[in-house]
């Protein structure tokens, strides 16, 4: 059986601050925005700093990512 998801948190993935932050949360799982969340001249910077965080050993919550449509140029 799987464990109930009480809360969601999603994140700007473009600001290294509220990344980091967010592997601390007691939140069930972290949604890394790479979409609405990013401003677009900052979309490759979140594209570095999501992957980044998705290696981490010690990120607490469990992470997604949120991922743009296949057809954006994103």
């Amino acid at each position: 059986m799987s464990q109930l998801q009480r809360s969601w948190m999603f994140v700007p993935g473009h600001s290294e601050r509220f990344v980091t932050k967010a592997a601390g949360v007691p939140a069930d799982a972290v949604f890394l925005d790479l979409e609405d969340g990013v401003p677009v001249p900052e979309k490759p910077n979140a594209r570095h700093q999501v992957a980044k965080a998705l290696g981490w050993q010690d990120f607490g919550p469990r992470r997604f990512a949120r991922l743009n449509s296949i057809v954006s140029p994103w």
